[in-house]
């Protein structure tokens, strides 16, 4: 959390006017699926915190998006907007805490031979790698 707040109040405007909101999505997507398929494999406290570190861009994506899709609508529908990503995010914030607990559940049982401890970071770095697809099939065509 401090990374991500450090990472949004430090980087983001100069990484915007340097790369482009496009740009900083992408790569804060692609960062993405990386560190959560290395949180898969990370061994050791040091690793993770390593991984930390590499993954704090992910945090300017949600401002970059919110903002390429504040440009798409009209000025009276910013609260509709506003309140539907909100809406959006709460939802999947449920969704995804019943879905890894069970995922992590289902694959640390004691009767399998090969227990899986970092199952719901491949399977968050497949879903964001297929984010990352359905952005670049999707983003603004002007980028």
């Amino acid at each position: 959390g401090l990374l991500t707040a450090l990472t949004q109040g430090l980087l983001a405007g100069p990484a915007v006017k340097r790369l482009g909101e496009d740009r900083v999505i992408i790569i804060g997507l692609i960062i993405a699926a990386l560190a959560a398929f290395g949180y898969s494999m990370a061994w050791s406290l040091p690793m993770v915190l390593i991984l930390l570190v590499f993954h704090a861009p992910e945090g300017l994506v949600h401002p970059c998006l919110t903002a390429e899709m504040s440009k798409q609508v009209p000025e009276d529908a910013q609260g509709e907007l506003q309140g539907g990503l909100s809406a959006l995010q709460n939802l999947a914030m449920l969704i995804g805490t019943v879905l890894f607990t069970q995922l992590f559940g289902w694959f640390n049982r004691p009767e399998l031979e090969a227990q899986n401890t970092g199952i719901g970071f491949v399977v968050a770095g497949v879903l964001l790698s297929l984010t990352f697809v359905m952005y670049m099939m999707m983003r603004p065509r002007s980028a």
